[in-house]
C-alpha cells in the first residue's frame, strides 16, 4: 500500500486540480483513498489490520485427519482496529469501510493498479512500452 500511496501523491502533483475530483468519481480510486487510509495507520502505529477467516473442516481421505482451510486473509474493519484515538477523517473512513474492510488483502492492491493504469493511459503514458530506451541497468 506504501507505494501505491505514493504513486497517488506523485499524481496529484502532477495533474494539477484534475486528479483528485476525477479519483472521487471512480471506484478503483476510492480503493487509493481508502489504502491511504490504512497507510496512515501503519505509518502511526503498529497495528494489526488483517486476519484470516475461520476455519472450517474439510474431510480428507477415508479415516484420515481432516485438512482445515482458512478464507482468504481479509483486511478488518476499522471496529476491529484501535484507532479511536486517531484525528478523523470521514472521505477516507468512508473509503476504507466501502472498499477496503472485509475485502481479500490482495483485492484493494488490484483494484488501485486498475485506477493507475485508467489514468495513465489517459494520459497518454502506456504502461506497457519500454520507456528506458532499453538501457539494461533500469530495472
Amino acid at each position: 500500500m506504501w507505494w501505491a500511496v505514493a504513486l497517488d501523491d506523485v499524481l496529484n502533483s502532477l495533474l494539477d486540480g484534475r486528479y483528485r475530483p476525477a479519483r472521487a468519481t471512480e471506484r478503483d480510486g476510492q480503493t487509493v483513498v481508502g489504502l491511504r487510509w490504512l497507510r496512515h495507520q501503519h505509518a502511526h502505529r503498529i497495528i494489526v489490520t488483517g486476519q484470516g477467516g475461520p476455519k472450517q473442516d474439510f474431510i480428507g481421505p477415508s479415516g484420515g485427519p481432516p485438512f482445515y482451510i482458512s478464507p482468504a486473509n481479509r483486511w478488518l474493519p476499522r471496529s476491529d482496529m484501535s484507532v479511536a484515538d486517531r484525528k478523523r477523517d470521514p472521505i477516507s473512513e468512508e473509503a476504507y469501510d466501502v472498499c477496503v474492510a472485509g475485502h481479500p488483502l490482495e483485492s484493494p492492491i488490484a483494484e488501485s493498479i486498475k485506477w493507475f493504469d485508467l489514468v495513465l493511459a489517459a494520459s497518454g503514458v502506456h504502461p506497457n512500452r519500454r520507456v528506458d530506451g532499453g538501457d539494461p541497468t533500469i530495472l
